[in-house]
């Protein structure tokens, strides 16, 4: 199971196109705003209307953990573990260092 892509790894946990399309843009696209925060509401406006039926509250703090563990699990309804997907894009070089930042996070608020 180590050896699937991202995309091997979301189909895998049973995910719908919708679900794994929505993934796929939300994490890119959050990580944008990290780098070029004057991009916040073009990047929110686009995840609406591409997505629609997620809701994604454009006023959270999208830079931390928990609210893109809280926005994902949300959405998916649990069924995947966001700091694994966090870790598999990295390792992928899929928003590497957005994804590190995260994953590190996680490990600092457990100490």
């Amino acid at each position: 199971m180590h050896d699937l892509t991202v995309m091997e790894w979301l189909q895998a946990k049973a995910l719908s196109e919708s679900d794994i399309d929505f993934l796929l843009t939300f994490i890119p696209s959050i990580s944008v705003i990290k780098t070029k925060p004057n991009l916040k509401e073009p990047v929110f406006r686009m995840l609406q209307e591409q997505f629609p039926e997620y809701i994604i509250d454009s006023d959270a703090n999208h830079l931390k953990f928990a609210t893109i563990n809280s926005a994902i699990q949300r959405n998916i309804k649990n069924k995947i573990n966001t700091e694994e997907l966090l870790k598999r894009m990295s390792a992928q070089g899929l928003c590497r260092p957005f994804c590190d930042l995260l994953v590190t996070t996680v490990r600092t608020a457990e100490k």
